[in-house]
């Protein structure tokens, strides 16, 4: 707190993020209106013929089929929010190792652009949570109807969410974007997860666990096709690379 250089510098960033964060949501919510949704029949058929012809959160739900379990991973979910915020917030406020915590910054941008406005609008599509609402059939009515007796017994805050996104969509409200490839969520945890390795072995083991974890909420509660997620991986990746190739051109 006495170091003067480190705080104003830290604020600066950090509100930058803050505004870059709101600009993104901007973005996301204009995906529609420029290229409507109409991917999702083809990320279904995808994903089916990458595993065996099964859609993947039923071979998912074979080993984390549980209401116990389901909630376990949708609080994980959760919590990938606050994480993100703080890593970020570490990554501003630190001086130590510098270019470890600049690379973070640049690649996290970089993939939020690329991936959850360009990509986004690009590949538009809702995910398996709204495949019956925008009128694709009921392939996905069995994983919804699941996850709503689920949380008959524990709870599944995710339909909560996903019942509001719906709704300020159909109705004009405040809450309303809808997007489902890439999964920013697996793409950013991935981010997190080479940053944490920059910075500590064990961190980045954690934090792996935490991005499988991740990828697994990401299909058994219905908001992506693993297909997103996979994506989301390469995404990650190649953002990562080339925030370092920027770096060293502006060294």
């Amino acid at each position: 707190l006495l170091d003067r250089d480190r705080i104003f510098t830290g604020i600066f960033a950090f509100l930058a993020m803050c505004l870059f964060a709101g600009s993104f949501t901007v973005g996301k919510d204009l995906i529609p209106l420029i290229n409507p949704f109409s991917w999702d029949p083809t990320f279904a058929w995808l994903d089916r013929a990458l595993h065996g012809g099964t859609d993947p959160w039923q071979l998912l739900f074979h080993l984390t089929g549980t209401p116990a379990i389901t909630t376990a991973i949708n609080a994980a979910y959760h919590l990938w929010l606050m994480l993100a915020y703080f890593l970020i917030f570490v990554a501003c406020f630190n001086v130590s190792r510098h270019d470890k915590h600049r690379h973070y910054l640049v690649a996290d941008v970089l993939c939020w652009v690329i991936g959850g406005n360009i990509l986004a609008t690009l590949f538009s599509s809702v995910g398996p949570v709204y495949y019956e609402a925008f009128g694709y059939g009921a392939d996905f009515v069995p994983l919804m109807d699941t996850l709503r007796a689920f949380h008959e017994i524990s709870p599944v805050w995710a339909l909560d969410l996903q019942a509001m996104l719906l709704d300020g969509y159909m109705n004009d409200g405040p809450v309303r974007g809808i997007s489902a490839m890439p999964s920013m969520h697996v793409a950013s945890t991935v981010t997190m997860t080479l940053y944490a390795f920059s910075v500590s072995r064990v961190f980045g083991w954690i934090m792996t666990g935490f991005a499988a974890l991740i990828l697994v909420g990401s299909v058994q509660l219905g908001w992506h096709y693993a297909i997103d997620g996979y994506f989301s991986i390469a995404l990650s990746l190649a953002c990562w690379a080339l925030a370092r190739r920027l770096l060293r051109g502006f060294a």
